[in-house]
């Protein structure tokens, strides 16, 4: 720590101007009394006054005199004595402050924090000289400051070709004396090198940037505003996007949302000069790769594009692997990305139907409508419901889900019965219990399947949800009992029309007593209440024979039909059953 006060600048030059004062009245007054002393005595009694035959009162006197100039020798020895000590005083502290500016400047070139503490007058002054410094730098030599960008950038070219010719010219050893800087990375990490995206609208920093990276070997592309970044980033291969947070028109946060409705895979890595915790946790949530503050230190912009680098060929290394593997594309792993996946999820969705059969009477008892989804990146209904649960989105997904449902069946004359599926939430959304909504429409010929796999106590209202469901139509069904949470509370809560049975329990049920034994008595409870019961989930003859047996001849799998468009249609044939139409 520094102190200038000027308090102490006021005390260093008075005892300055008090040293040469004192060091000239010490030497005037030693010359003096010196010149003094040489005089003999005669003369020194003509001096005073005083002849030979003044006598011994006159000597006396001279005597006098004598011890005086005396004690004014020593008075000024003494001065002249402290005079020096108050020089040599000065001269440590001088040197002490050069010291102390010395480290000041060797820290600073280290690029070490510095505190420095100065009165008020010097805070002022040093206002207006930093201030009088950027408006010289910025209303001045415009031209001079472009054409050293021009030479800076020759520089760098010819640096570069000196470089490749010295690599090629000298040996290893010789290269990494520190004679010439083209030594490669070291060998446990080379460095990345790819193309890079950099967005910025302040001309000079984007320069800055640019020339960095190039020097580095990256091959950088430039843009100044958000949508001329998005018009070059369409052209593909890209590894990492480097871009400003605060920018006209579009900014940092708004240009990542738009990079990931392209590439769900490109890092993208945003700067600020005027960092806030809100951006900073904005940037975090919606997955931005690194939030860097400026001003950047040039191995440090470096060291982001080169890790982003690394990210971006381990992603491609693994879609590759999951589309040789047929699982589809990868999925971007950030908010941003997800967003962007989840929105084409929602313009490519449509339902498939699934018939629900009496296999007593060999008809159609109803049909279940399915999520699926051309997105390569959600490749089944649980990562879509995954992906809306994750953003919020689930009265959205519910919307668009229930509309697709109701437009296929409205059209259909005496249509059978259709099961849509809700997720527990979705008794929260307005949307449903709306009169005017695409599926209250056709309420008389829909069940609505709430899922037992998540907690009804999220929705506190739930009873008088589901009677106004009812009151406008809708039977209500408990599906995947058996598999949940509470099954019991359930049928006190809800006192659903069916009951639908999860594939669990049916899976192998001609083998297992147990099950055959809770399947029975499920039956027959379901039953004894009114209720209707589908087992789901049937996938062969005997499971189908068993459940049959068992009291339970509603049933649904893959033994009678896949989802597929509307509407399937049952084989009875091939079960050993006459065939039937599915919906005329």
């Amino acid at each position: 720590m520094i102190q200038t006060p000027w308090k102490r600048r006021l005390s260093t030059q008075l005892t300055l101007i008090a040293v040469v004062l004192f060091g000239v009245s010490s030497a005037v007054g030693s010359a003096n009394l010196w010149a003094f002393q040489q005089l003999d005595h005669d003369t020194v009694l003509q001096i005073l006054g005083c002849g030979h035959e003044g006598g011994e009162a006159c000597r006396a006197l001279g005597r006098e005199h004598l011890e005086r100039l005396h004690l004014l020798q020593y008075t000024l020895l003494a001065l002249s004595v402290t005079a020096c000590g108050l020089v040599l005083w000065l001269a440590m502290n001088v040197r002490g402050r050069v010291q102390a500016l010395a480290t000041l400047s060797e820290r600073l070139e280290r690029g070490e924090p510095v505190e420095i503490v100065v009165g008020q007058d010097d805070l002022a002054a040093l206002g207006r000289s930093i201030g009088s410094t950027l408006r010289k730098l910025t209303l001045q030599h415009a031209a001079e400051r472009e054409a050293l960008g021009e030479r800076i950038d020759a520089l760098l070219t010819l640096n570069n070709a000196l470089t490749e010719r010295a690599s090629a010219s000298f040996p290893t050893s010789l290269q990494s004396s520190g004679r010439f800087a083209v030594a490669p990375a070291t060998p446990n990490e080379p460095p990345q090198l790819g193309r890079v995206l950099l967005v910025d609208d302040e001309p000079e920093v984007l320069r800055g940037f640019a020339r960095v990276l190039k020097a580095r070997g990256h091959e950088v592309t430039t843009a100044s505003r958000g949508d001329e970044a998005i018009v070059k980033l369409a052209g593909g291969g890209f590894d990492v996007v480097v871009s400003d947070i605060a920018m006209p028109d579009m900014n940092g946060i708004q240009l990542l949302r738009e990079v990931r409705k392209r590439d769900l895979l490109v890092p993208v890595i945003l700067a600020t000069g005027q960092p806030a915790v809100k951006t900073a946790a904005e940037a975090v949530e919606i997955g931005a790769f690194q939030y860097l503050i400026k001003p950047i230190r040039n191995e440090n912009l470096c060291q982001v594009v080169e890790q982003g680098i690394r990210v971006r060929r381990m992603a491609r290394v693994k879609q590759e692997a999951a589309e040789l593997l047929g699982q589809g594309a990868a999925l971007g792993s950030d908010r941003a990305g997800l967003e962007a996946t989840f929105e084409r999820t929602l313009e490519t969705l449509w339902v498939a139907f699934q018939p629900i059969v009496n296999a007593k009477t060999q008809t159609i008892y109803a049909f279940e409508s399915l999520l699926r989804s051309n997105e390569p990146t959600l490749p089944h209904p649980g990562a879509v419901l995954d992906a809306a649960e994750r953003l919020g989105r689930l009265d959205a997904l519910g919307r668009a889900i229930r509309a697709k449902a109701a437009a296929e069946v409205a059209n259909v004359v005496e249509a059978p019965s259709l099961f849509v599926n809700l997720h527990v939430r979705d008794l929260l959304d307005p949307d449903l219990l709306d009169p005017e909504a695409p599926l209250s429409k056709i309420a008389q010929r829909v069940v609505l399947e709430i899922t037992e796999r998540s907690p009804l106590e999220d929705v506190r209202d739930a009873r008088a949800r589901v009677a106004a469901l009812r009151d406008m139509g809708f039977r209500i069904a408990v599906d995947d009992m058996g598999a949940g949470y509470a099954g019991l509370s359930s049928f006190a809560l809800l006192e659903p029309e069916v009951v639908k049975l999860d594939m669990s329990l049916i899976r192998d049920v001609h083998k297992s007593s147990t099950k055959q034994r809770v399947i029975r008595s499920m039956t027959e409870l379901s039953k004894g209440m009114g209720m209707e019961v589908v087992a789901e989930g049937v996938e062969t003859v005997d499971e189908r024979d068993m459940l049959m047996e068992l009291g339970c001849d509603v049933l649904q799998g893959y033994l009678f039909a896949k989802p597929g468009k509307p509407f399937p249609s049952v084989n009875w044939g091939s079960l050993g059953m006459p065939s039937a139409s599915a919906v005329g």
